[in-house]
């Protein structure tokens, strides 16, 4: 597999759009740990 680098060789911003009431845990992985998800079964968190 070969690492890919960002184009222009600058940094690599991304950006989440969310509600605000989810701002402070949108990277928890706490609903997909509770409900499952698309890349995680139920019980199983992907974002640690």
């Amino acid at each position: 597999m070969t690492p890919l680098e960002p184009l222009g060789g600058g940094k690599l911003i991304a950006w989440r759009l969310d509600q605000a009431r989810f701002a402070s845990t949108w990277d928890s992985g706490e609903g997909a740990f509770q409900v499952g998800g698309r890349w995680n079964s139920k019980g199983v968190r992907v974002v640690d």
